[in-house]
Protein backbone atom coordinates (compact mmCIF):
# COMPACT_ATOMS: atom_id res chain seq x y z
CA UNK A 1 0.00 0.00 0.00
CA UNK A 2 1.75 3.70 -1.16
CA UNK A 3 2.14 5.93 1.73
CA UNK A 4 0.53 9.47 1.58
CA UNK A 5 4.16 11.04 0.34
CA UNK A 6 4.65 7.94 -2.35
CA UNK A 7 0.86 8.62 -3.33
CA UNK A 8 1.42 12.72 -3.79
CA UNK A 9 5.06 12.27 -5.89
CA UNK A 10 3.02 9.54 -8.50
CA UNK A 11 0.58 12.38 -8.77
CA UNK A 12 3.21 15.30 -8.83
CA UNK A 13 5.47 12.91 -11.84
CA UNK A 14 2.00 12.28 -13.57
CA UNK A 15 1.06 16.20 -13.52
CA UNK A 16 4.32 16.90 -14.45
CA UNK A 17 4.48 14.73 -17.58
CA UNK A 18 1.25 16.24 -18.82
CA UNK A 19 2.28 19.56 -18.38
CA UNK A 20 5.19 18.84 -20.58
CA UNK A 21 3.27 16.95 -23.61
CA UNK A 22 0.82 19.93 -23.29
CA UNK A 23 4.29 21.98 -23.64
CA UNK A 24 5.70 20.13 -26.32
CA UNK A 25 2.13 19.79 -28.17
CA UNK A 26 1.93 23.71 -27.92
CA UNK A 27 5.45 24.38 -29.69
CA UNK A 28 4.77 21.90 -32.31
CA UNK A 29 1.34 24.31 -33.09
CA UNK A 30 3.56 27.09 -33.07
CA UNK A 31 6.36 26.17 -35.70
CA UNK A 32 3.67 24.63 -37.68
CA UNK A 33 1.77 27.87 -37.81
CA UNK A 34 4.87 30.20 -38.11
CA UNK A 35 6.28 27.45 -41.14
CA UNK A 36 2.33 28.37 -42.92
CA UNK A 37 2.51 32.17 -42.19
CA UNK A 38 5.79 31.46 -43.97
CA UNK A 39 5.01 29.69 -46.84
CA UNK A 40 1.96 31.79 -47.77
CA UNK A 41 3.90 35.11 -47.49
CA UNK A 42 6.71 33.81 -49.61
CA UNK A 43 3.95 32.92 -52.13
CA UNK A 44 2.37 36.02 -52.23
CA UNK A 45 5.87 38.00 -52.65
CA UNK A 46 6.43 35.63 -55.74
CA UNK A 47 3.20 35.92 -57.28
CA UNK A 48 3.24 39.96 -56.65
CA UNK A 49 7.10 40.04 -58.30
CA UNK A 50 5.93 38.23 -61.33
CA UNK A 51 2.89 40.38 -62.02
CA UNK A 52 5.01 43.24 -62.05
CA UNK A 53 7.76 41.77 -64.44
CA UNK A 54 4.57 40.97 -66.68
CA UNK A 55 5.61 37.35 -67.01
CA UNK A 56 3.37 34.85 -67.98
CA UNK A 57 1.30 33.29 -64.79
CA UNK A 58 2.29 29.79 -63.10
CA UNK A 59 1.55 28.19 -59.97
CA UNK A 60 3.58 28.79 -56.87
CA UNK A 61 3.40 27.26 -53.52
CA UNK A 62 6.47 26.42 -51.40
CA UNK A 63 7.14 23.31 -48.94
CA UNK A 64 8.92 25.50 -46.12
CA UNK A 65 11.73 28.02 -47.62
CA UNK A 66 11.53 26.04 -51.14
CA UNK A 67 9.75 27.06 -53.68
CA UNK A 68 7.82 24.73 -56.62
CA UNK A 69 6.40 25.84 -59.63
CA UNK A 70 3.95 24.47 -62.52
CA UNK A 71 2.11 24.97 -65.29
CA UNK A 72 2.64 25.69 -69.21
CA UNK A 73 4.64 28.07 -70.47
CA UNK A 74 4.87 28.53 -74.61
CA UNK A 75 8.62 30.35 -74.01
CA UNK A 76 11.90 29.10 -72.53
CA UNK A 77 12.76 32.56 -71.59
CA UNK A 78 9.96 33.30 -69.74
CA UNK A 79 10.57 30.39 -67.52
CA UNK A 80 13.95 31.40 -66.92
CA UNK A 81 12.65 34.75 -65.60
CA UNK A 82 10.78 33.22 -63.41
CA UNK A 83 12.96 31.22 -61.69
CA UNK A 84 15.47 34.21 -61.54
CA UNK A 85 12.81 35.80 -60.38
CA UNK A 86 11.27 33.69 -57.60
CA UNK A 87 14.82 32.55 -56.78
CA UNK A 88 15.72 36.10 -56.00
CA UNK A 89 13.08 36.67 -53.22
CA UNK A 90 14.36 37.48 -49.88
CA UNK A 91 14.11 34.25 -47.72
CA UNK A 92 13.82 31.66 -50.70
CA UNK A 93 16.20 28.51 -50.75
CA UNK A 94 15.51 26.75 -53.64
CA UNK A 95 13.05 26.72 -56.54
CA UNK A 96 12.02 23.51 -58.68
CA UNK A 97 10.54 23.75 -61.61
CA UNK A 98 7.91 21.63 -63.18
CA UNK A 99 6.69 23.71 -66.07
CA UNK A 100 5.80 22.40 -69.39
CA UNK A 101 6.80 24.15 -72.28
CA UNK A 102 4.15 23.57 -75.26
CA UNK A 103 3.77 24.89 -78.43
CA UNK A 104 2.05 28.57 -78.71
CA UNK A 105 -1.50 28.70 -79.64
CA UNK A 106 -2.62 29.58 -82.85
CA UNK A 107 -3.49 33.14 -83.34
CA UNK A 108 -6.81 32.21 -83.66
CA UNK A 109 -7.28 30.89 -80.25
CA UNK A 110 -6.23 34.03 -78.92
CA UNK A 111 -9.74 35.47 -78.66
CA UNK A 112 -10.44 37.93 -76.32
CA UNK A 113 -13.61 37.87 -74.67
CA UNK A 114 -16.61 41.01 -75.74
CA UNK A 115 -15.83 43.26 -72.45
CA UNK A 116 -18.69 42.91 -69.90
CA UNK A 117 -21.82 44.82 -69.52
CA UNK A 118 -22.12 46.21 -66.19
CA UNK A 119 -25.49 47.23 -64.18
CA UNK A 120 -26.54 50.52 -63.26
CA UNK A 121 -24.81 49.96 -60.07
CA UNK A 122 -21.65 48.66 -61.87
CA UNK A 123 -22.18 45.15 -61.34
CA UNK A 124 -21.13 42.26 -63.77
CA UNK A 125 -23.75 39.74 -65.10
CA UNK A 126 -21.92 36.88 -66.31
CA UNK A 127 -23.08 34.88 -69.53
CA UNK A 128 -25.26 31.93 -68.92
CA UNK A 129 -26.40 30.93 -72.42
CA UNK A 130 -24.25 27.78 -73.35
CA UNK A 131 -24.39 24.59 -71.03
CA UNK A 132 -20.66 24.96 -70.17
CA UNK A 133 -21.71 28.48 -68.65
CA UNK A 134 -23.86 27.17 -66.96
CA UNK A 135 -21.99 24.55 -65.37
CA UNK A 136 -22.09 25.24 -61.45
CA UNK A 137 -18.47 26.43 -60.31
CA UNK A 138 -19.60 28.06 -56.87
CA UNK A 139 -18.68 25.24 -54.51
CA UNK A 140 -14.99 25.26 -55.91
CA UNK A 141 -12.93 25.66 -53.02
CA UNK A 142 -9.07 27.23 -52.39
CA UNK A 143 -6.62 26.76 -49.64
CA UNK A 144 -7.14 30.34 -48.12
CA UNK A 145 -4.85 32.83 -49.77
CA UNK A 146 -3.14 30.20 -51.94
CA UNK A 147 -4.26 29.50 -55.74
CA UNK A 148 -4.11 25.39 -54.32
CA UNK A 149 -7.41 23.66 -54.70
CA UNK A 150 -8.69 21.68 -51.89
CA UNK A 151 -9.57 17.91 -52.58
CA UNK A 152 -13.54 18.78 -52.46
CA UNK A 153 -12.84 20.84 -55.58
CA UNK A 154 -11.57 17.77 -57.44
CA UNK A 155 -15.07 16.19 -58.07
CA UNK A 156 -16.38 18.97 -59.51
CA UNK A 157 -13.50 19.89 -61.57
CA UNK A 158 -14.13 16.02 -63.12
CA UNK A 159 -17.56 16.60 -63.99
CA UNK A 160 -16.46 19.44 -65.83
CA UNK A 161 -13.76 17.77 -67.67
CA UNK A 162 -16.12 15.51 -68.66
CA UNK A 163 -18.65 18.16 -70.21
CA UNK A 164 -15.52 20.06 -71.94
CA UNK A 165 -15.12 16.60 -73.49
CA UNK A 166 -18.67 16.92 -75.32
CA UNK A 167 -17.77 20.16 -77.07
CA UNK A 168 -13.96 19.54 -78.06
CA UNK A 169 -14.60 22.20 -80.85
CA UNK A 170 -15.75 25.28 -78.03
CA UNK A 171 -13.08 27.40 -77.23
CA UNK A 172 -14.21 28.70 -72.96
CA UNK A 173 -11.87 30.92 -70.86
CA UNK A 174 -11.68 29.99 -67.03
CA UNK A 175 -11.58 33.14 -64.97
CA UNK A 176 -11.09 33.95 -61.29
CA UNK A 177 -12.39 36.86 -59.41
CA UNK A 178 -12.45 38.18 -55.93
CA UNK A 179 -13.73 40.82 -53.57
CA UNK A 180 -11.88 44.21 -53.48
CA UNK A 181 -9.69 42.80 -50.16
CA UNK A 182 -6.04 43.98 -51.39
CA UNK A 183 -4.52 45.72 -53.59
CA UNK A 184 -5.20 46.05 -57.28
CA UNK A 185 -1.87 44.06 -58.17
CA UNK A 186 -2.22 41.50 -55.56
CA UNK A 187 -5.99 40.55 -56.13
CA UNK A 188 -5.23 40.45 -60.44
CA UNK A 189 -1.62 37.98 -59.03
CA UNK A 190 -3.86 35.36 -56.87
CA UNK A 191 -6.83 35.65 -59.15
CA UNK A 192 -4.51 35.05 -62.15
CA UNK A 193 -2.66 31.87 -60.38
CA UNK A 194 -6.28 30.50 -58.86
CA UNK A 195 -7.11 30.20 -62.63
CA UNK A 196 -4.54 28.76 -63.36
CA UNK A 197 -4.50 26.01 -61.12
CA UNK A 198 -8.30 24.95 -61.87
CA UNK A 199 -6.61 24.71 -65.79
CA UNK A 200 -3.93 22.94 -64.82
CA UNK A 201 -6.03 20.45 -63.44
CA UNK A 202 -8.24 19.97 -66.58
CA UNK A 203 -5.39 19.26 -68.84
CA UNK A 204 -4.39 16.65 -66.38
CA UNK A 205 -7.89 14.88 -67.09
CA UNK A 206 -7.31 15.07 -70.75
CA UNK A 207 -8.58 18.47 -71.94
CA UNK A 208 -6.57 20.72 -74.86
CA UNK A 209 -4.58 22.91 -73.72
CA UNK A 210 -5.71 24.67 -76.85
CA UNK A 211 -9.28 24.16 -76.01
CA UNK A 212 -8.90 26.47 -72.64
CA UNK A 213 -7.48 29.72 -71.44
CA UNK A 214 -7.18 31.13 -67.40
CA UNK A 215 -7.68 34.83 -67.01
CA UNK A 216 -7.47 36.38 -63.45
CA UNK A 217 -9.95 39.73 -62.93
CA UNK A 218 -9.01 40.89 -59.36
CA UNK A 219 -11.50 42.69 -58.57
CA UNK A 220 -12.86 44.03 -61.35
CA UNK A 221 -16.20 42.28 -62.00
CA UNK A 222 -18.01 42.01 -58.71
CA UNK A 223 -21.61 40.39 -59.32
CA UNK A 224 -22.18 41.71 -56.04
CA UNK A 225 -21.73 44.52 -53.20
CA UNK A 226 -18.95 44.15 -51.77
CA UNK A 227 -20.17 46.69 -48.67
CA UNK A 228 -20.54 43.38 -46.70
CA UNK A 229 -19.26 39.70 -45.82
CA UNK A 230 -21.77 38.24 -47.93
CA UNK A 231 -21.32 39.99 -51.48
CA UNK A 232 -17.44 39.63 -50.63
CA UNK A 233 -17.60 35.90 -51.14
CA UNK A 234 -20.20 35.96 -53.49
CA UNK A 235 -17.32 37.79 -55.80
CA UNK A 236 -15.18 35.44 -54.87
CA UNK A 237 -15.90 33.16 -57.53
CA UNK A 238 -14.13 30.80 -60.39
CA UNK A 239 -16.23 31.16 -63.77
CA UNK A 240 -16.28 30.09 -67.06
CA UNK A 241 -17.16 32.13 -70.17
CA UNK A 242 -17.48 30.45 -74.45
CA UNK A 243 -14.90 32.75 -76.24
CA UNK A 244 -15.45 30.53 -79.67
CA UNK A 245 -17.93 27.47 -80.49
Amino acid sequence: MLSNNDYERQIYMRLSILALLIALSLTGLALLWKQASIENDLAQKARTALAEANLPSVNVYFEGRDGNISGILTQETSLEAILTIVGGIDGVRTVNSQVTLAPAPKASDLLQPKPPKLTQEGLYNPPKHHPLEQFDLSKLEFVPTQAVLTEQSYPILDQLADLLKEYPKTLVEISAHTDNQGTALGQTALTQAKAEAVLQYLLTKGIDLHQIKAQGYGATRPIASNADEAGRARNRRIELTVLKE
